[in-house]
């Protein structure tokens, strides 16, 4: 997944490290948000409150969470990375505001991924309200675990078994909620083609053209950059 964003991004002009290092970061984001997602809504489930009141003990995680992401220790950590494979190492980050703000933002993310999922649960079987913290984790928890099985394209199969197994007690049995399963990523993948779609009709639309060169400081030069717009001529 990394190394396709990076090879995507590169026809227009962006370095690959520049672009490497964007990918890490969003995908540092979007652990993050996700593990704090997970320790905010799990100690609300009833049934893990039963199991041990120490269960409250996650909601460290979040701001754990965003300390990690301050630029002075993530950034440390990317540009020891970059150190041990002999690359130039990183000036410039993200100003920490802007990232608590893509993290927030990512952290709503997944309470949305998980309410559109509670809906869809709803829509072939009957669940109660005090079931939706779980429902809500299994969206960041199917995709923190199809990270960790890096081997899989795109989790293929692993996030199938962590929505089966986080939502069995919805079902009367576990093949009715590995079909379940595989009908919200075959849903998610339609949406995700959906946008993709949508995106590139409004590219086209408005003729919008990066110039490649552009992100590489190409008119850094003094020169007033020039606006060049498409002119479809006569008829």
């Amino acid at each position: 997944m990394v190394v396709g964003r990076v090879m995507m991004i590169e026809p227009y002009g962006v370095p690959k490290r520049a672009s490497l290092t964007s990918v890490a970061y969003e995908q540092a984001l979007l652990g993050a948000s996700a593990a704090t997602a997970i320790a905010i809504v799990l100690p609300f489930w009833p049934k893990l409150q039963n199991f041990s009141q120490m269960i409250w003990i996650v909601l460290i995680v979040p701001p754990l969470a965003i300390i990690c992401l301050h630029p002075a220790i993530l950034g440390r950590f990317g540009n020891y990375v970059f150190s041990k494979l002999k690359r130039e190492t990183i000036e410039e980050f993200l100003p920490f505001m802007d990232v608590i703000g893509i993290f927030l933002f990512y952290c709503l993310f997944w309470i949305v991924a998980g309410l559109g999922m509670f809906a869809m649960v709803n829509t072939v079987t009957k669940i109660d309200l005090s079931d939706l913290p779980i429902i809500i984790a299994s969206a960041p928890l199917a995709w923190l675990t199809s990270v960790l099985f890096f081997i899989s394209p795109s989790g293929l199969g692993v996030r199938e078994g962590v929505y089966a197994f986080t939502l069995d007690f919805a079902f009367e049995s576990a093949g009715a909620a590995a079909a379940f399963a595989i009908l919200v990523r075959f849903w998610q993948t339609l949406v995700e083609l959906a946008l993709v779609a949508i995106i590139m009709a409004l590219v086209k639309i408005r003729h919008i053209k990066i110039r490649p060169g552009a992100a590489t400081g190409a008119l850094d030069d003094g020169e007033p950059e020039t606006r060049h717009e498409h002119n479809p001529g006569p008829g």
